[in-house]
């Protein structure tokens, strides 16, 4: 089940941090704010890790070739969502 979990509002752009409760992995996606009420939970989400790791040892992703993506390694597939801490200071 993939839930928006916190959405923020940067000058005309709109970050969505979308959660999926089956992989407990967090993804992000950024949208122009005027298109925000476009924007639809529903339908086919894959939420990617938020963060890519490819440790010493790992073996290499599925379809690595030369000059293409080494995403998703076996490191980042055994990272997951924990909490997210908001602070906001003063300028």
């Amino acid at each position: 089940m993939i839930e928006i979990y916190k959405k923020y509002h940067f000058g005309d752009m709109t970050a969505i941090y979308l959660h999926d409760k089956n992989t407990k992995l967090l993804g992000l996606t950024l949208l122009p704010t005027a298109l925000e009420d476009k924007f639809c939970i529903k339908g086919r989400w894959n939420v990617e890790s938020l963060v890519q790791v490819k440790a010493v040892g790992d073996p290499y992703p599925d379809g690595f070739s030369h000059g293409h993506t080494m995403r998703n390694s076996r490191t980042t597939r055994n990272l997951f969502f924990k909490e997210q801490l908001v602070e906001e200071k003063d300028n």
